[in-house]
């Protein structure tokens, strides 16, 4: 970890369980809180102004679209966003990126007929997946979900769907400031958010991620609430997983031990190298594609199957092309190892570095497993 980045952590840990005044850091600090997504909770400057004032906006195009749901008497809640804000000690420091809603499967088309009714646009098959359809209006993303789940089964995932599906009838009405919003009853709120993580572990996992589950720990998950909380965990596979990242904010973002003695005696090198993996992906892992390509890929799962289907996934994700012609999705692994290779050469000591990456990512598999994060390695002995 450099000086930069503990000098960033010492800042978050003031900034969210003690004295936001006292946090100043350095330019090269700063350029990390910004490719964290973290900026806003330790600087107070015109960028963050900026960024709240993004906040804003969304927050407000939130109620409005869920005044529009519930006019039509549509069972929904929000997830992550607001939902994660609610947490923070200053709830619109934590900078936005979209709207994420959910329904039940079944009233799916009737949502997105409404979305597109209230001048929403899409560019997807609103069939074609079967997770969510983005929608876009102003300038502010929308991802309609009929499933959420992306963890290591397919039965935890229907597990953890159906416990969503159950709970949209109970919604509890949230709020941030004037705007507020249905959310889902704890813990499962707390559970989306914990999943979250674990969707995006193996991807990139940035430290804002890592943070909303924290100050969820922080507020709704001391001690006496654990044993209930670690039943749900333990049947979704994500114990390890939810002690890991406690005990990350403990030692480096002054989540307190006292109330949250449960996430003690896990290995905290590991939750040292979990820093050092959040400090290379950056926010949803934007760093990780000039920085660490190599170390990504074999990081993600062990052997080689694992190793060409996260090339194919990235492939899908970045392909432009494949986005336009579906008949391409055979090569997109093609795709993605061309461009880490163009990416790789592009760096000084282009070999050298290429062997370190490969360390660090053998480094990183170990990690990942730890986490109890084995799913593109699962899906790759499944697809291939």
């Amino acid at each position: 970890m450099t000086t930069n980045q503990s000098e960033l952590l010492a800042g978050l840990a003031a900034s969210l369980f003690g004295d936001a005044k006292a946090v100043s850091l350095s330019p090269e600090a700063k350029e990390e809180a910004l490719a964290q997504a973290v900026y806003p909770l330790v600087c107070q400057d015109l960028t963050t102004i900026q960024i709240v004032a993004n906040n804003v906006r969304l927050a407000w195009q939130q109620q409005e679209l869920c005044k529009t749901l519930q006019a039509a008497g549509l069972p929904f809640v929000t997830l992550k966003g607001l939902a994660a804000s609610m947490y923070y000690p200053e709830p619109l420091t934590r900078t936005l990126g979209d709207i994420d809603l959910i329904v039940a499967p079944r009233d799916f088309s009737r949502a997105c007929s409404l979305l597109l009714a209230d001048g929403y646009k899409t560019a997807d098959s609103l069939e074609g997946n079967e997770r969510h359809v983005h929608f876009e209006k102003d300038g502010v993303l929308v991802e309609l979900h009929r499933r959420y789940a992306v963890l290591n089964t397919p039965a935890a995932n229907e597990l953890l769907d159906s416990w969503i599906f159950e709970a949209i009838p109970r919604a509890v009405t949230a709020a941030v400031d004037e705007w507020r919003f249905p959310a889902l009853p704890e813990p499962l709120n707390g559970l989306t958010l914990l999943s979250h993580i674990s969707q995006h572990l193996e991807e990139g996992l940035g430290l804002r991620q890592l943070i909303d589950w924290v100050v969820y720990v922080a507020r709704e998950l001391p001690d006496e609430k654990w044993p209930a909380f670690q039943t749900m965990t333990d049947r979704l596979g994500l114990t390890d997983l939810a002690r890991f990242t406690a005990r990350f904010g403990q030692l480096y973002l002054g989540l307190p031990v006292e109330h949250h003695r449960w996430c003690l005696g896990v290995d905290d090198a590991l939750c040292e190298a979990l820093a050092d993996y959040a400090f290379a992906c950056g926010n949803f892992g934007q760093k990780a594609g000039t920085d660490n390509t190599v170390a990504m890929v074999v990081s993600h799962g062990a052997g080689f199957r694992a190793f060409f289907r996260n090339l194919q996934l990235r492939g899908e994700a970045n392909w432009k092309a494949y986005r336009r012609h579906r008949a391409l999705k055979p090569f997109c692994w093609i795709y993605q190892g061309l461009r880490y290779a163009r990416l790789g050469l592009r760096r000084e000591n282009a070999l050298s570095n290429l062997r370190k990456d490969y360390a660090a990512g053998k480094s990183r598999n170990a990690l990942m497993k730890a986490l109890g994060a084995t799913r593109l390695a699962e899906s790759s002995r499944r697809d291939f």
